[in-house]
């Protein structure tokens, strides 16, 4: 972007350089890319924005900005982006209002604290994307109060089971089962944990016809099926469609 681009965009000209500028976001982007430093005029303009203000503490003053503080810590986003990039390290004075967001507790509990945040897992807790992701990233395992909660949605119950339980989850089945999310459930979880236990050829055939039964409203051909199932071997793919062929009775 050329000067006059950034003088043109933060409503500045060259007869008023010293002249407040009545955005946040404007005046921070302009004493990072133009005056290259603090921007000592504009600073009341800018601290009235959470977001800006953190901005300039990070990229501009490069370190904290006590007179801007109590209106960074207002914001659950911009009190993280604080603790992280301007604290480096837990900002107690932040914290209650932080784990009124519970996607930024979990990021302030994984990004900041690196760990478990015990005060704010009430919080976490109530949002089933927050809770998946922290109990595999802060937990690193299962987290049983707040699986009530992450099973109310299909996706992160898929990805819980997926990504941290590593298994079959049959309490959430019921809803992964009528979601988009089926079909990577059967391959991903399901056939995994059917092939681990050894089962004969005849009821791996009937788990395929299930899913197969299962994906009729979509048109799914059990060959095709199969082929989604083993993408990467053909001899996996080759065995299960002839030996399918064979129960069927389909040359």
């Amino acid at each position: 972007m050329k000067i006059n681009d950034l003088f043109e965009t933060a409503k500045i000209t060259d007869t008023s350089h010293h002249k407040l500028i009545t955005d946040p976001k404007k005046a921070y982007r302009y004493a990072k890319n133009v005056i290259k430093g603090r921007w000592k005029e504009a600073e009341p303009i800018i601290m009235t924005d959470p977001s800006a203000a953190c901005w300039y503490a990070r990229d501009v003053i490069k370190g904290r900005w006590p007179e801007a503080e109590p209106i960074i810590v207002m914001d659950p986003w911009a009190a993280y982006c604080y603790a992280l990039n301007v604290i480096k390290g837990r900002w107690f004075e932040a914290e209650p209002y932080i784990m009124k967001s519970p996607q930024f507790a979990y990021h302030y509990a994984h990004d900041v604290i690196k760990g478990r945040w015990p005060e704010a897992e009430p919080i976490i807790m109530t949002d089933p994307s927050a809770a998946w992701w922290y109990a595999r990233e802060a937990i690193k395992g299962r987290w049983p109060k707040a699986e009530p909660i992450i099973m109310e949605d299909a996706q992160n119950a898929y990805s819980y089971a997926r990504f941290v339980i590593k298994d079959r989850w049959p309490e959430a089945e019921p809803i992964i089962m009528q979601s988009l999310y089926a079909h990577g459930y059967y391959k991903d979880i399901i056939i995994p944990s059917v092939l681990k236990s050894n089962p004969n050829s005849k009821q791996i055939f009937r788990l395929l016809m299930d899913i197969t039964k299962y994906f009729n409203k979509d048109k799914v051909e059990y060959d095709e099926l199969i082929k989604l199932v083993f993408p990467d071997s053909s001899i996996m793919t080759d065995k299960w469609i002839n030996y399918g062929n064979k129960q069927r009775g389909k040359k």
